[in-house]
């Protein structure tokens, strides 16, 4: 970035908000120039125009689709290789995507020139009129372009476009066929759409996630095991017959969906499971994963996101990271993409894929429901488990604990503190925030007086402002404000410097609301160690305040010009704290069009905050351990 890069970005905040028009013009004018642009340069300027697409015209929109389509991956030039014009073509098509129609989208993606999709732009696809639907479909079949068929197939599974009977029956050949990328597809749109007809062909076609072709992957077993579980709730399959061509993936999915009958099918077949995982042997060299936990209406594949070896406090090392060479950086991507590919490979020779299943909650609460007596079997072998099981069987666990803490509040207790300490292999987390699903799930049962005390405990002994964010947050979005109220005034009421430091921390990662205001006007006047933590908490608290008001702002949007300027004062100060209020407004048609397009931006603050807190306690530098002891 060269210094007017740092002036902009340095000044966007303020022209946004005062003089919205004079940002307005600059990012359009570069919009423009942009398309002048080859190569690296071209893919520099859409990253920087992608959050600022809603002010772009209709024109200069219909410009980027036709340099998109123009693009071509195979012909990239020299120092770009094919995985950046590739990336680049697509974000061109991005940032164009919410102007255009549904017809639009889908021609747009037709004309493409590759055959992956970029995912952020399906999700915003509309849905297209079905007579296109078809005759692309018809086009693409009659001049075998495989391609393109898996880029139209793709806009449908997200945009929801209806289907002929004629279109269908282009999916329905396309279930067993020999290319990956369309076989997926074509399974994909099966699940998604949940049409008889496809599903019927799904059950018939023998297609099985346990059987499978070597080119297939975990995507395929997704979408094909989604469109099994669709076709017995259809009655279209046996249960039998559907529990065994299913991967272990969906069984929490058939267990919450399958009846009693299911249900308790899907406990003996975990249980089996369950004994392969802990016989699992140590995997050594494991890559540092993490991954969305799933809910019962998620229809996308759980992809796991793996980060390449991170330098230490060593300036050297940082130095090193920040300037090596692009040959370097996809050594460091390769290497860790490996590593995962290992442990994968080792979990399928094991037969214990259960250890990555995330079987929902809900999937959990049903399976236990319909067999019961299963309960205390899983629950000591979890607990009687060494470290190593326990960290591949993490998530199992608070699944487990989770869904027995109404009736077996003990064990779950038990669980819920046994496991608190394990580093799983794969962290879970959920929403913007990326809460870890064990200290979600704690908090949810923080009405049991035994599993409120683990939450207490963890609050009195977090070390980092970071922790002490999450676990705020995690009780808010579980509805027990008043635990943290009451958590803060017995802090308070010690008279301790430290604990009113904490209670004041804790205020200031609370959500809008009366005690936490009335706690930090307390203490607008302290100084020294408690008024450092107020002046942080303050600052913490108001930045929460001001990205309510300007993400309600933008939300309610009636011009793109409004939304890009609300959007752009909300990512330069919301935090994870969005999860709790992200869904309290309904968005009109200029929000859900062009959210897609700022929420990487989003995302990068949310991890910012969460970075910057985790050196941090009471809003100043964590000290020694030895002075944290209790």
């Amino acid at each position: 970035m060269s210094s007017d890069d740092h002036f902009f970005e340095m000044a966007l905040p303020g022209i946004a908000r005062f003089e919205p028009e004079v940002g307005a013009l600059v990012l359009r004018q570069l919009a423009t120039q942009m398309l002048t642009r080859e190569g690296i340069p071209r893919w520099l300027a859409i990253l920087r125009i992608l959050p600022s697409s809603a002010l772009l015209d209709q024109a200069t929109a219909r410009e980027l689709v036709s340099a998109a389509q123009r693009s071509d991956p195979a012909e990239s030039e020299v120092g770009h290789d094919a995985k950046d014009e590739w990336a680049t073509s697509y974000h061109l098509l991005f940032a164009a995507a919410p102007h255009l129609s549904g017809n639009d989208q889908l021609v747009a993606i037709a004309g493409m020139n590759s055959e992956n999709v970029l995912l952020n732009f399906l999700r915003t696809m509309r849905p297209a009129d079905e007579a296109l639907v078809e005759s692309l479909i018809e086009a693409a079949a009659s001049e075998d372009d495989k391609r393109k068929l898996v880029r139209v197939f793709s806009a449908i599974m997200y945009s929801g476009s209806h289907l002929s009977d004629a279109a269908k029956g282009h999916v329905k050949k396309c279930l067993l066929a020999q290319n990956r990328l369309l076989r997926t597809t074509a399974l994909g749109i099966a699940a998604t759409t949940k049409d008889p007809m496809l599903l019927q062909a799904v059950a018939e076609s023998g297609w099985d996630a346990n059987v499978r072709s070597p080119d297939s992957n975990s995507v395929e077993a997704w979408y094909g095991s989604s469109s099994i579980l669709e076709a017995a709730r259809h009655g279209l399959i046996d249960l039998t017959e559907a529990l065994d061509r299913m991967a272990v993936t969906h069984y929490g999915f058939a267990g919450a969906h399958l009846g009693i009958a299911g249900a308790s099918a899907v406990a003996d077949r975990i249980d089996a499971a369950l004994s392969k995982a802990l016989n699992l042997q140590e995997i050594s060299e494991l890559p540092d994963m993490e991954r969305n936990a799933l809910e019962q209406d998620f229809f996308e594949p759980p992809f796991v996101d793996l980060s390449t070896e991170t330098p230490s406090g060593n300036p050297d090392q940082v130095f090193s990271l920040s300037t090596e060479t692009d040959d370097k950086f996809r050594e460091r991507q390769q290497r860790v993409r490996q590593a995962y590919q290992r442990f994968t490979k080792n979990l399928s020779n094991a037969d214990a894929e259960l250890v990555l299943a995330d079987l929902t909650f809900e999937g959990m609460e049903a399976i236990v429901s319909a067999k019961p007596e299963i309960i205390e079997r899983w629950y000591t072998a979890l607990i009687g488990a060494n470290v190593q099981k326990k960290r591949s069987l993490h998530l199992f666990a608070i699944h487990l604990a989770s869904a027995i803490a109404k009736d077996n509040g003990n064990k779950a207790a038990d669980l819920f503190r046994d496991f608190a300490n394990v580093r799983p292999l794969v962290r879970h987390v959920t929403g913007y925030s990326k809460t870890p699903v064990e200290v979600e799930a704690t908090w949810s049962h923080a009405s049991n007086p035994d599993i409120a005390s683990i939450c207490l405990h963890r609050l009195e002994r977090a070390d980092s402002d970071s922790i002490l964010a999450t676990e705020v947050l995690a009780a808010f979005r579980a509805g027990h404000e008043d635990s943290i109220a009451n958590y803060i005034q017995r802090l308070i009421d010690t008279g301790e410097p430290t604990k009113i430091s904490r209670a004041i921390t804790i205020a200031g990662f609370s959500d809008e609301c009366d005690f936490a205001t009335r706690i930090l006007s307390q203490y607008n006047q302290a100084r020294g160690l408690i008024g450092e933590s107020w002046e942080a908490a303050t600052f913490a608290y108001n930045r929460n305040v001001w990205a309510r008001h300007w993400y309600f702002e933008m939300a309610k949007a009636k011009s793109p010009i409004d939304f890009w300027r609300y959007s752009i004062l909300l990512t330069k100060v919301v935090d994870g704290r969005l999860d709790l209020w992200i869904n309290e407004s309904a968005h009109d048609t200029i929000a859900q069009a062009f959210f897609p397009t700022i929420r990487g931006e989003i995302e990068q603050r949310i991890k910012r905050w969460k970075d910057k807190r985790q050196g941090m306690l009471f809003g100043g530098k964590t000290p020694p351990a030895v002075f944290l002891s209790p």
